[in-house]
């Protein structure tokens, strides 16, 4: 299979999906009858993963006492009080990350017009960032079980991921898939169109694109 059959298959994906372009960035799906922008989607995803920041993302376990830890906790550490003592469980602040770019997803949908150098380029923008989300969730695992295989030589120590982690691994996922989808197809639907052909006596020289008044671009 070549990049050229799977360029097709994404374009046929798309156009079973019923996808339709205002431009390479403006996008609507039809679900259910309903005309839904592609933006919105991607702002409300970017918003739950946000939320899911604060949420337990894993849990670290030794003889039967459990310690959960959001992404909060995994950035910034956690004191932990055993028996009158406290203990402070030092974070990672690149886990700060799992907060950062869902904000920076929802912020290139919302002020796309605003900035001019995203301009058909928004899709895969938002495919990028999702990607960087994903492989942070995969790093930070490994953080994870590395630390807790330093810690414990005897596997008393575990650490258990939650179902929060892996539907962000999800959403990052469809995310990016989505995002894909939309700009290939959106490339391919916007590309301008025109016939470079000898023009008729008296007819202009250039070709003739959309919205253009006198063929020149």
């Amino acid at each position: 299979m070549t990049f050229g059959d799977i360029g097709q298959s994404v374009k046929s994906v798309g156009s079973s999906a019923g996808i339709s372009f205002a431009d390479r960035d403006s996008a609507s799906v039809a679900l259910g009858g309903l005309q839904v922008k592609v933006g919105v989607v991607i702002e409300v995803i970017s918003v739950v993963l946000a939320l899911i920041y604060f949420l337990p993302l894993f849990k670290v376990s030794l003889f039967g006492m459990s310690l959960n830890f959001n992404g909060w906790n995994a950035t910034f550490g956690k004191t932990l009080s055993i028996l009158g003592d406290s203990q402070k469980i030092d974070g990672n602040f690149a886990a700060i990350l799992l907060l950062l770019v869902p904000f920076a997803v929802f912020a290139v949908v919302q002020f796309r017009p605003k900035l001019g150098f995203l301009a058909g380029k928004l899709f895969w923008t938002t495919a990028s960032l999702s990607v960087v989300g994903f492989v942070i969730l995969m790093v930070l695992r490994a953080i994870v079980s590395s630390t807790v295989n330093q810690e414990d030589n005897y596997g008393l120590l575990t650490a258990d991921y939650s179902g929060w982690y892996y539907f962000s691994i999800i959403l990052y996922l469809v995310l990016a898939a989505g995002s894909i989808m939309c700009a290939v197809v959106g490339a391919q639907r916007t590309q301008p169109t025109g016939n470079w052909g000898i023009p008729p006596s008296g007819g202009n020289p250039y070709p003739t694109f959309p919205g253009s008044s006198n063929g020149m671009v």
